[in-house]
């Protein structure tokens, strides 16, 4: 009786080829992602870190600290309020713990992000008790959003910076508590 060998494939043949395909078939959903997706999403994670970082040193240091949109500049920065201002006005500015400069950041010169939008109409945070909105929100040393309009303390009502790129959007919420919410 002849032995007659069958030709196949062992296991770790299979389980080799399943890896690569598998690694190959990640790399293409990946690179499928529009560019916009990922800079949105960046940017998105560059407003939430400064709003949360501007409430943490709220806490931290025991006095206000306060978070401003600039949409036509396309930047945000976080600063410490004049005290002896009636308003939620530019004091100076709080510095980065990273870089040690000025917290201020323009989201277009994130990677791919050179045409990104913070949306103005209408202005992202408004307040109990307020006409309109307003583009900057301060955080007291308990970590609570108010503003400060002619010498009234005005709680947060609702916050929200929508970013745009195209046809990718992404909106960062800011709740009356001082929870940030990403995407």
């Amino acid at each position: 009786m002849s032995a007659v060998r069958k030709r196949g494939f062992s296991l770790l043949e299979v389980l080799a080829v399943v890896l690569i395909l598998g690694t190959l078939g990640l790399a293409a959903v990946i690179s499928l992602r529009p560019a916009g997706a990922l800079c949105v999403d960046s940017a998105s994670q560059v407003v939430g870190e400064a709003l949360r970082f501007a409430r943490s040193e709220a806490r931290r240091h025991g006095e206000p600290r306060a978070f401003r949109v600039l949409p036509a500049a396309g930047s945000i920065e976080v600063f410490e309020p004049d005290p002896a201002a009636a308003t939620t006005a530019f004091g100076a500015s709080v510095n980065d713990p990273l870089t040690k400069r000025a917290y201020q950041v323009d989201l277009r010169d994130l990677p791919g992000c050179a045409r990104i939008a913070i949306a103005d109409t209408p202005p992202p945070f408004a307040y109990t008790g307020l006409a309109g909105q307003r583009t900057s929100v301060a955080f007291d040393e308990r970590g609570e959003p108010y503003l400060l309009d002619s010498g009234v303390r005005r709680a947060l009502s609702s916050g929200q910076v929508d970013l745009q790129l195209d046809e990718e959007s992404r909106a960062i919420q800011l709740s009356s508590i001082g929870r940030v919410t990403l995407p």
